[in-house]
């Protein structure tokens, strides 16, 4: 009996002891389990948040030295380098803002419409810089979300296809440049570029050549007229005459050449001095073109030797009632510093087809009609064919 209690006692004590064992088996577990949800939803609660908020500054706490922590460290490391990454994107795309937003020219960029067919109509302006933005006239929120076609009518009226031109960049890949393009609301001259990086979208870009247009202009003004009387010079006038040789051939015209070399031009330069014979030679130019208006071209070849250009004319009495009025014009008294010097002019002309076909004849005969009116007494127009000036009389 004492035998049997004992095994007994100690069977219930084995199976207490198994029992209490297992009890604290199960309490380890559910501690460990309970720090591990804990740990696991932190680093939960954690990640969402950054992914809310995009704040990568935001770090996993970690606790201990175990498995989890070391992917904690991990992922709190990742975190560092996407911040260090997003910090640089963050820069460079505040350089390039404002790179993008105080360069000298024009930029939008653009989404290209298309038609059923898959063919580039025009654009929705997606962004746009405050040099187009100074181009238009408008503001930002006027000009964002609009078509170019709907924009650009505020500075230009001609009908471009601004998006069957442009657009095509999308579709070849290929940039298109448009040289010296004029704005006439603006009154300004551009280039257009446009670029593609992306299939669909395109960049314009604006660049404001008047400048460069006004340079050009003042080089050709130069190049081409003369520097004291700003009329028309010898290489101007015979590139003139030659064209309207060509537009009077098409079009069966006719036409005159005036010769005219001042009388008493040398009296004034010996008695007053060069720099008043320039003077009376700017005064000979104003009062010649108020006679010409829009009759035709007058120019100086040099000294005081000026042409004009009639055309077109009917008759040779057309020729001839001009050069009356020439003659009276420039008959006068030049008067400076108390003295007086009689001016007048001589004048020869030369008719197209009649006298020549080609420049060179043309001025050659008009300078030997003016030489016979200086040997006639000067103050007097000859034609080149003399029989002319015998059939010729005008009041």
């Amino acid at each position: 009996d004492i035998y049997k209690q004992g095994k007994t006692s100690l069977g219930y004590f084995m199976i207490s002891i198994i029992g209490v064992g297992i009890m604290i088996s199960m309490g380890m577990v559910l501690i460990l389990k309970g720090l591990v949800l804990e740990r696991l939803s932190e680093v939960s609660v954690c990640t969402t948040n950054i992914g809310i908020t995009g704040d990568l500054s935001t770090r996993i706490p970690m606790k201990g030295q175990d498995e989890l922590s070391r992917v904690v460290r991990s992922i709190n490391h990742m975190l560092e380098e996407l911040q260090e990454a997003q910090s640089e994107i963050s820069q460079r795309e505040l350089k390039y803002r404002s790179l993008f937003e105080n360069m000298n020219e024009g930029f939008t960029y653009n989404k290209v419409i298309v038609d059923q067919k898959g063919i580039p109509v025009d654009f929705i302006i997606l962004e746009a810089n405050d040099e187009f933005v100074r181009i238009i006239g408008l503001s930002k929120d006027e000009i964002v979300g609009k078509t170019m076609t709907e924009i650009v009518q505020y500075i230009d009226t001609s009908e471009f296809d601004w998006g069957g031109v442009f657009g095509t960049t999308t579709v070849t890949g290929e940039s298109i440049k448009m040289d010296e393009t004029y704005f006439d609301r603006t009154k300004k001259w551009y280039t257009i570029s446009s670029y593609s990086l992306e299939n669909g979208y395109l960049a314009l870009i604006f660049s404001d050549i008047s400048a460069i247009k006004q340079a050009e202009e003042k080089i050709y003004h130069i190049a081409y007229h003369d520097a004291l009387t700003d009329l028309p010079n010898r290489k101007l006038f015979l590139d003139r005459l030659e064209m309207k040789i060509l537009q009077a051939k098409r079009y069966s015209q006719k036409f005159c050449v005036f010769f005219l070399d001042l009388d008493n031009f040398k009296s004034v330069n010996d008695k007053l001095g060069h720099d008043k014979g320039d003077i009376l030679l700017k005064d000979v130019a104003s009062k010649i073109k108020t006679v010409v208006q829009q009759q035709g071209t007058v120019a100086r070849l040099g000294g005081d030797e000026f042409t004009i250009i009639q055309s077109p004319i009917e008759s040779v009495e057309d020729a001839a009632k001009l050069a009356q009025k020439v003659l009276k014009e420039l008959d006068f008294v030049f008067e400076y510093d108390n003295e007086k010097i009689h001016v007048g002019t001589s004048i020869g002309i030369s008719l197209f087809p009649e006298d020549g076909e080609d420049y060179t004849t043309l001025v050659k005969n008009a300078d030997i009609a003016m030489y016979r009116a200086k040997k006639s007494g000067r103050r007097n127009y000859k034609f080149y064919n003399t029989d002319l000036n015998q059939t010729i009389l005008i009041e």
